[in-house]
């Protein structure tokens, strides 16, 4: 971003036109992010209006649409905005637009934004030049229309396998997005529910640690019949939960579930029927069940049976097979950060498809900075050493970017003072090594591991590890290895039990 932008922002528009370009900007991008326009509309304007050769206009608007700062915007827009956001009263006087009008001229003149002048009365194509985020900070889940959100090619894949199985013919997509911790799965859950809607699909999204699911039944029981007494309470809150969700599709329809008894049906098969017959079933239209938290299952009673059941929709309800009717199932999205299966196959192996979320690039860490009105000069370093420092994590980066605009301080300085006193990164860090220490078994473990990461680490206390985000997983040599996430965990988990214990 250009400093220049920054100095014109702050210096030549008062309070009130800062706040009206806030709310300008946060339109657009949400606009660009929702209906943006296409390669070749945006070209014809460019041809139509700069004169340029349809080669480099093309190239231009693949330059402006990547950005997502481009939408159509009028007067009547913009003062709409306004009202909406109470920056100015609504009533007949600003039935005249010509403030709106001005203000967006005057921001043409000073090269805040761009405006390509279009025919008709629908707005002419603004670019944002200049945008400064001004919300609140990230604390977890990146909302719905929040400019904030970097789309990565895993939305494109998941959108593309989405859209593939909810054709009439096709078989259902079941896709397992797999990340560390703090990466980004639900945010992306959120975004495919939104984008399964505009496709006219029921949309279902099941999020198991959430307060409709009891945490005492993720706990195991002192027996196995305690164990079978839970897991049937489990099943049975997960059809209430897909009942909500899916409810407003099933009109007056009211499903009736019983529970099975043991040796007559099995609560597996009962539970797949139930949802078949009385939830599935009865939509008739395309459906999309998303499961968030299965990480709260993984390494509890409840791990292989739940995993089983879902191999077994994937192989005999979701599948498009010769001469077969139509499928009843929905397609089937999950997300879980962590391997739960290290000396033995997962119920999940070869089934579906699985997703990578990867972690930030230096590009898209440029892009948010861009977001949070940073001017790095040396653009790709500063973003590499941050990329190096967080290991590209999101949650993190976006912390630090926030911290970094918000004290008007440089990377370097940041890092000097990461772990001040109510610094976010140390309330953070505090959460995860307060967990830890409440198993000492599992804090002795890890200071063990701590000293020596190329030591043994029982499949347990990974599992544990990587719920709290303290650990992820790498691929070596078709070995899974676990590894501490990034250069800020090592030093903050090194001076808290090692240090203080040496």
């Amino acid at each position: 971003m250009d400093s220049n932008l920054l100095n014109i922002f702050n210096k030549e528009l008062t309070s009130q036109q800062q706040e009206w370009y806030k709310v300008l900007a946060e339109y657009i991008i949400h606009q660009a992010k929702n209906t943006p326009l296409t390669i070749t509309e945006l070209t014809t304007k460019l041809v139509g209006t700069r004169s340029m050769s349809e080669d480099t206009a093309k190239d231009f608007a693949e330059s402006l649409i990547s950005r997502g700062r481009t939408a159509k915007v009028s007067a009547a827009t913009l003062t709409k905005e306004l009202e909406n956001n109470g920056l100015i009263e609504k009533g007949p006087v600003e039935t005249d637009k010509n403030s709106a009008r001005r203000f967006l001229d005057n921001l043409e003149k000073k090269k805040l934004i761009t405006i390509d002048h279009c025919s008709g009365r629908s707005g002419n194509i603004c670019t944002l030049n200049f945008y400064i985020y001004s919300g609140q900070t990230l604390e977890g889940v990146v909302p719905a229309q929040n400019p904030l959100y970097i789309k990565r090619n895993a939305d494109s894949i998941c959108e593309e396998y989405l859209t593939f199985g909810m054709m009439n013919n096709q078989s259902r997509a079941f896709l397992k997005i797999k990340s560390p911790r703090y990466t980004g799965k639900t945010s992306l859950l959120i975004r495919l529910r939104e984008f399964a809607k505009k496709k006219d699909a029921a949309v279902g999204l099941i999020d198991l640690e959430g307060h409709q699911f009891s945490y005492e039944l993720f706990i195991d029981g002192e027996s196995n019949e305690e164990n079978k007494e839970k897991y049937q309470q489990f099943l049975d809150t997960f059809k209430r939960v897909v009942e909500q969700e899916f409810n407003s599709h099933l009109n007056s329809y009211r499903p009736g579930f019983s529970s099975p008894k043991w040796g007559n049906i099995s609560l597996a098969e009962k539970f797949t029927e139930d949802l078949e017959e009385k939830i599935f079933s009865p939509i008739q239209k395309p459906k999309v069940l998303l499961i968030d938290g299965i990480d709260i299952i993984l390494g509890t009673h409840l791990q292989d049976p739940f995993l089983r059941i879902l191999r077994t929709w994937c192989e005999q309800k979701m599948k498009r097979l010769k001469n077969s009717s139509s499928i009843i199932f929905p397609n089937i999205i999950i997300a879980f950060s962590t391997e739960s299966y290290f000396d033995r196959e997962s119920p999940l192996q070869n089934v579906g498809t699985e997703i990578e979320l990867p972690k930030f690039t230096d590009d898209q860490i440029l892009s948010l900075a861009g977001l949070y009105g940073l001017v790095w000069h040396d653009g790709s370093e500063s973003a590499s050493s941050l990329k190096h420092f967080l290991s590209g994590n999101p949650y993190l980066i976006n912390m630090a970017l926030y911290e970094i605009s918000r004290k008007n301080i440089d990377l370097e300085t940041f890092k000097q003072q990461k772990l001040f006193p109510n610094s976010r990164f140390l309330k953070h860090l505090r959460k995860i090594v307060e967990k830890i220490e409440k198993c000492k078994e599992l804090e002795q473990t890890f200071c063990n591991w701590l000293q020596q990461q190329d030591s043994y680490l029982d499949e347990k206390s990974k599992i544990q590890l990587a719920k709290l985000g303290a650990i992820e997983f790498e691929n070596e040599n078709n070995m899974i290895q676990p590894k501490i996430p990034c250069q800020l965990y090592e030093q903050y988990f090194k001076q808290q039990f090692l240090n203080q214990n040496s």
